[in-house]
C-alpha cells in the first residue's frame, strides 16, 4: 500500500518512518513533537531575528509523506502516527524567509543586513548547481540521479521534487535518484582492516587497486555494509566472496571493494 501510494519503498532514513519509530518506542518523547524540521530548516529559525519555521518541497520530498503531486499523504500520516500540526509552513526555496540574528552576526562576522533564503536538498541543490540533467555523486553514500520532465516510478528509485524556478507548481521537473548507503565508507571499512584505522592514504589506496588486475583475482565484495536502499534490502550485508585469509593478499580486496561499489552504482544507472 505504501508503495502505490508514495511510489518508493518505506526507506527507514525517511522522517515518517522515524516518528512512527518514536511512537512505538519511545512514547514520551513522541508527545513532545512541535514541529518537524529539516537540519538545514532548523538551522535558519535559530540563526534568524524572525525564527520562523517553514521547508520546502525538496526537502520534504525526502519527508516520506509527501506524495508526487506535492501533497501530504493522509494515508501515511495516519499511519505513521503524524500531526498537520507538525509540518511546517511550505514556501518555495528561493523564497526570503528572515535575516541573520545580531548575535549571529557578531559572532560569523557577517553583516546584520545578510539574508536567509529557503534552500532546498542536497542532491536537488546538486543537480541545479551543476545545471545537470545526469548526476552521480560519491561520498560516504554514493547516487545516481537524473533530471526528468515525468517522474520514472518503479518503486524503487527515490523521486525528489527539484527546487527550481517551477517549485510552487507540483508539475516542474523531477530528479528519481538511485541511492547506496555505502559507498566511500564501504572503502573506509575494508581499508581499516587491511591497514588499520589512519594508516592509509586514498591516494595509497588508489596505487593498491592499478597494480590489482580487474576482477581482483576472482575476489567480490557487495558493499551493503549498513542495509541497502537501491535494490531495497534494509536487513543487508557485506558479503566477500572467494577471499582465503591464509593464502590470498589481504590487499586485493581493496580493488574488489572498489569493483563493488562502481557495480552498485552501475545497477542505478541501468534503471
Amino acid at each position: 500500500a505504501y508503495v502505490k501510494e508514495m511510489v518508493c519503498m518505506p526507506w527507514p532514513v525517511f522522517k515518517g518512518q522515524k516518528v512512527l519509530w518514536l511512537y512505538n518506542h519511545l512514547p514520551q518523547i513522541h508527545k513532545k513533537i512541535e514541529q518537524l524540521l529539516f537540519p538545514k530548516d532548523w538551522l535558519k529559525a535559530e540563526i534568524s531575528r524572525e525564527k520562523r519555521w517553514v521547508t520546502e518541497l525538496s526537502d520534504l520530498s525526502g519527508s516520506g509523506y509527501l506524495k508526487l503531486d506535492g501533497t501530504v499523504s493522509e494515508l501515511v500520516m495516519r499511519v505513521m502516527k503524524l500531526s498537520h500540526n507538525w509540518i511546517p509552513e511550505v514556501l518555495p526555496s528561493t523564497s526570503y524567509v528572515g535575516t541573520i540574528s545580531e548575535e549571529i552576526a557578531k559572532a560569523t562576522g557577517l553583516r546584520k543586513d545578510t539574508k536567509i533564503f529557503g534552500g532546498g536538498g542536497d542532491n536537488p541543490c546538486s543537480m541545479l548547481g551543476n545545471n545537470a540533467y545526469l548526476l552521480e555523486s560519491v561520498g560516504t553514500s554514493g547516487t545516481f540521479s537524473v533530471r526528468a520532465r515525468q517522474p520514472i516510478v518503479d518503486g524503487t528509485l527515490h523521486p525528489f521534487v527539484l527546487p527550481d524556478d517551477r517549485f510552487s507548481h507540483p508539475q516542474g521537473s523531477r530528479q528519481p535518484l538511485h541511492c547506496i548507503i555505502d559507498a566511500a565508507s564501504a572503502i573506509d571499512y575494508i581499508a581499516e582492516r587491511v591497514y588499520g584505522k589512519g594508516r592509509y592514504t586514498y591516494e595509497m589506496l588508489n596505487g593498491v587497486a592499478q597494480r590489482t588486475p580487474a576482477g581482483s583475482h576472482g575476489k567480490i565484495i557487495i558493499p551493503f555494509i549498513h542495509g541497502q536502499r537501491v535494490p531495497y534490502a534494509p536487513q543487508g550485508k557485506l558479503y566477500i566472496k572467494g577471499y582465503a585469509p591464509s593464502k590470498d593478499k589481504k590487499e586485493e580486496l581493496i580493488r574488489a571493494v572498489m569493483e563493488g561499489v562502481a557495480y552498485a552504482m552501475k545497477y542505478g544507472f541501468e534503471l
